[in-house]
């Protein structure tokens, strides 16, 4: 009996040694993992025994040894370990598909793929593996999956799917309808104007909603890529209007800063706002201040007016000052958007002077789809130069 329980007590004292052992290496084991030493993790061999470990000696032998048969063995090892790691999964896919064994890769991506078609944490890696397969019923699909629920991913999405179908059109093809808007903007940003315009025409057919920003954007874009004709178009479909003359030319709401509407500039040299105090025609007006801290060469106030080309018109508005100071005063200039031969000025204005009419002859040369309207001052070469003062404009229109 005592040799017995002598026997049991150095049984039990053994395996309470080789738990407490087992708890330490345990310890130490996650302890370096969570803190991400990767040289202690590659360095000793009883690591083997955690599956993220196999999956890092896996992305070792492929990123720096690139030894592609090591790596897919250690992929194996850390998906059968452990079948959940979704990453071991793709990792093998991709050796297969860079060792060109297209049969196998295909294999595992029918058996992993439908399992995870719904969580998009993994999409991207899918994403990523059809594209190095040139599976493009996959890659349409993942492409337009990102587009539409990963937004953080877009640019490069439609980066890699430039690459993989070699230009725009292959894309345009191949994005669904509520992705088209977001190729649309993709194609502003890329400057792709004559894809753009189809692209447009495409999603008016199909009546895909388009918010009045994004309209306003391609309106800007237009007439940045010289199609005037059709920016013209499209700023009256957006004002539902003839599409001609000046844009809120009472100052009713605030400067769109872009298309055909009133942009607004930034000057320390003055404040720029829009009131409805002390206005000529009571709905609203401009008023700019000058607040006398420098020689300002002012143009900070603007309208691009669409026309029609060799057509004669008359600029009219209301002007009022209060104690504009210098020898340089305000006044408005009309000239040419992108087109030459037109160049002309009202006098300019200073001091005090109330609510005054005026007028300005504008012949509009054949060239020009548009002429631009701007509030200006040029600088002084006196030695008191630094302006001061109020201007309020009103009542602008070009008819």
């Amino acid at each position: 009996m005592k040799r017995t329980g002598f026997l049991f007590r150095v049984l039990t004292t053994l395996l309470l040694l080789g738990m407490s052992g087992s708890l330490i290496w345990f310890g130490v084991w996650t302890n370096r993992m969570a803190g991400h030493d990767y040289a202690f993790e590659l360095k000793h061999t009883s690591g083997n025994l955690f599956s993220e470990v196999l999956y890092l000696k896996g992305n070792y032998e492929y990123f720096v040894d690139l030894d592609m048969e090591t790596a897919a063995a250690y992929f194996r090892k850390a998906v059968a370990q452990d079948p959940l790691l979704i990453e071991a999964w793709f990792a093998l896919a991709k050796v297969h598909a860079v060792l060109g064994r297209k049969e196998e890769t295909q294999k595992l991506c029918d058996l992993l793929l439908p399992s995870i078609s719904h969580v998009s944490t993994w999409k991207w890696q899918e994403f990523l593996l059809a594209f190095d397969l040139g599976d493009e019923k996959r890659f349409a699909e993942t492409l337009n999956y990102i587009l539409a629920r990963l937004p953080h991913r877009r640019n490069e999405a439609f980066l890699l799917a430039h690459t993989f179908w070699r230009d725009w059109n292959g894309i345009i093809l191949h994005v669904t309808a509520e992705n088209r808007k977001l190729c649309f903007e993709q194609l502003l940003s890329s400057r792709e104007t004559d894809l753009a315009v189809r692209l447009w025409e495409r999603m008016k057919e199909e009546r895909v909603p388009v918010d009045g920003d994004l309209g306003l954007r391609f309106c800007q874009f237009l007439m940045e890529n010289d199609r005037m004709k059709m920016a013209k178009e499209l700023w009256r479909e957006i004002t539902g209007s003839t599409g001609l003359g000046v844009c809120d030319g009472e100052f009713r709401t605030e400067p769109l800063n872009t298309a055909f509407g009133w942009r607004f500039g930034k000057t320390p040299a003055a404040i720029i706002e829009t009131t409805r105090q002390g206005c000529a025609s009571g709905d609203g007006c401009l008023h700019i201040r000058f607040n006398g801290t420098a020689n300002v060469a002012f143009h900070h106030v603007s309208q691009t007016v669409p026309v029609e080309p060799g057509r004669n018109y008359r600029l009219h508005f209301f002007r009022r000052s209060s104690a504009l100071t210098t020898d340089k005063g305000v006044f408005l200039e009309v000239t040419g958007y992108r087109c030459s031969g037109l160049n002309v000025a009202t006098s300019p204005v200073g001091g005090t002077t109330p609510w005054t009419e005026e007028e300005l002859e504008v012949a509009v040369p054949d060239a020009c789809e548009a002429i631009t309207v701007k509030v200006s001052r040029k600088d002084s070469l006196r030695f008191d130069n630094k302006i001061s003062g109020d201007y309020w404009l009103d009542g602008v229109t070009v008819e």
